[in-house]
């Protein structure tokens, strides 16, 4: 059975009873229906392809709405959440049910505020956590004016530390020994981290890595005397848009971190861009720490929302 009429017929999936895996061919789909939102992280589709490593996660459509089961990526447990116009709180009764029955919470989660603010009889609560963190593109790879002083010192130091053996490029993912490169500086990154956690990361990005050129997912690389120390990876996803997928630099390079920012804002801003989701910080302090460090201009934020 096919999802009613409206926008969910150009998702072209069956209604949450019937939800299907995701796989790579659907990515195409879901990335037109998104195009018409804005790029909240949870609802990219490559993202969402990338991070379903077990393979459990789930779609379907609601009254043109997109609905995911998420897999919880081995920190949370699995939830749903939904994404679309104009919906009706009979519908989000309706997935809360459904997740009831699959014997997770009532409760959905990473809701955009799009959705949230357009219900009634509902609770919605912000979560703070989960919140995308939009960054003015122009601001940072400027980095003039007071506020971003200690940004500047940051950086210059790098470049100081660093000297001439210090390069900047694209890092050219359909080489196979970059992208073994890149999951070589992955594990260099993660060894103090927990192995609970990382092998879930590391699991994705080998999967964004294996696609990313089929997907127009462009890159940065910072190498110092050749060795890769840095990379980042983003996708354009409107004209004005990216979403930063990941960034991971070498533990031994203090500050290697703010420079990545640096010049890959300055990527981002020489191809038009002009807003970089730079994601959630998933209620970590360090990770927190680093991403208000970018002035954040705003924020996409996301809400627990539960029926009456």
């Amino acid at each position: 059975m096919m999802a009613p009429s409206g926008l969910s017929t150009l998702l072209d999936l069956p209604v949450p009873a019937e939800e299907i895996a995701l796989t790579l061919d659907l990515v195409p789909m879901i990335r037109s229906f998104t195009d018409g939102f804005l790029p909240y992280s949870d609802f990219n589709a490559l993202s969402l392809w990338a991070w379903d490593v077990n393979g459990t996660t789930r779609v379907s459509s609601i009254a043109g709405a997109l609905v995911v089961r998420f897999p919880g990526y081995g920190m949370t447990e699995p939830c749903y959440s939904l994404l679309g116009n104009a919906l009706c709180d009979e519908s989000v009764r309706t997935v809360s049910e459904h997740s009831s029955m699959a014997g997770l919470s009532p409760t959905l989660q990473l809701v955009p505020e799009t959705v949230a603010s357009s219900l009634s009889d509902v609770v919605a609560a912000p979560d703070v956590n989960n919140h995308d963190y939009v960054i003015d593109v122009r601001s940072l790879a400027d980095s003039s004016g007071n506020e971003w002083a200690n940004h500047r010192k940051r950086v210059n130091r790098f470049r100081a530390a660093c000297g001439t053996i210090l390069s900047v490029e694209p890092l050219p993912l359909r080489s196979e020994a970059v992208r073994s490169e890149a999951l070589s500086l992955f594990d260099a990154w993660s060894e103090w981290r927990d192995p609970n956690l990382i092998l879930w990361e590391r699991a994705a990005l080998a999967r964004l890595l294996d696609v990313a050129c089929d997907f127009g997912i462009d890159s940065t690389a910072i190498r110092f005397d050749g060795e890769l120390i840095g990379f980042e990876i983003s996708e354009a996803v409107s004209q004005h848009w990216a979403i930063g997928h990941f960034a991971k630099t070498h533990p031994n390079f203090r500050d290697a971190a703010r420079f990545l920012d640096f010049v890959t804002a300055q990527r981002l801003a020489q191809s038009g861009v002009s807003l970089w989701n730079i994601e959630q910080d998933l209620g970590l302090q360090g990770l927190r720490d680093a991403k208000k460090g970018l002035h954040p201009l705003g924020y996409l934020r996301k809400f627990a929302v539960a029926p009456v």
